[in-house]
C-alpha cells in the first residue's frame, strides 16, 4: 500500500515557498477525501470523513499513514510530481523578469513553472507535441517581496519593493492607523468591546 510520511525529525524546513511548507495542506486533504470516498468506504461519504480522520490521526502519532493500492494508483493517475530546489527558484523568477520585467513571478507560481518545464517530454507523450502547459498563479509577488527581491536583485537586475506594489497598495503603510490596545484576556476583549460601543 501507498505511505505518506512526515518530511524528517526536524519538521518541515522554510523555503522561499511557504505556501508550499505546509506538511498537511487543505487542498491535499480534499484530494485524499475524494480517494478515502471512492476507494477506502466505498462511495460512502460519511465513511470517508472517519477515513480521512483516521489517516490524520495516524500522521499525527506514528508520524505516516498507509493508503490502500486502489487509493494510491488513482493518486498516481491524477498527479505528476517534480522537485524544485530553492536555487531553481530563484532562478526561474529571475530568468522570466529577465525575459520581460512586466512579468515577474512570485515563489510559489515559479515552483510550478520550473517543475513543468522539467515534465515537458512527458506532457508531450502524453498530448503530443502541439501540447499546452498552462501554469495559474495564484498569488502577488508583493506578498513574497522577500523571495522576489533576493531572486531579481542577486541576478543582475535591480527592483525595490515599492516597484513590485500594486498601485493602491503604495503609501499604505504611512496612512494613518486606529488601534485599540488592551490585554491578552477574553474579558478585557469583552470590556474593550463593550467600551467602544457604549462611545
Amino acid at each position: 500500500s501507498g505511505k505518506y510520511e512526515k518530511n524528517s525529525a526536524e519538521g518541515v524546513l522554510a523555503t522561499p515557498s511557504p505556501a508550499m511548507d505546509i506538511l498537511v495542506s487543505s487542498n491535499f486533504e480534499r484530494f485524499l477525501w475524494y480517494l478515502a470516498r471512492d476507494h477506502e468506504a466505498s462511495g460512502n461519504e460519511n465513511q470517508a470523513g472517519a477515513v480521512i480522520s483516521g489517516w490524520m490521526d495516524q500522521l499525527k502519532t506514528a508520524g505516516s499513514f498507509a493508503v490502500s493500492e486502489a487509493a494510491l494508483d488513482a493518486a498516481r493517475q491524477a498527479f505528476w510530481s517534480g522537485r524544485c530546489s530553492d536555487k531553481d527558484t530563484y532562478s526561474t523568477i529571475a530568468k522570466y523578469y529577465a525575459r520581460d520585467p512586466s512579468y515577474l513571478l512570485d515563489p510559489h507560481t515559479a515552483v510550478g513553472v520550473y517543475v513543468a518545464a522539467t515534465l515537458r517530454s512527458d506532457i508531450e507523450k502524453l498530448g503530443g507535441a502541439d501540447s499546452h502547459t498552462i501554469c495559474l498563479s495564484t498569488a502577488h509577488p508583493a506578498k513574497f517581496s522577500e523571495a522576489v527581491l533576493k531572486a531579481v536583485n542577486e541576478n543582475g537586475r535591480h527592483l525595490d519593493f515599492g516597484s513590485i506594489l500594486p498601485p493602491p497598495f503604495i503609501g499604505l503603510l504611512e496612512k494613518p492607523r486606529r488601534c485599540l490596545t488592551c490585554d491578552n484576556s477574553a474579558d478585557a476583549v469583552a470590556q474593550l468591546i463593550v467600551d467602544h460601543i457604549s462611545n
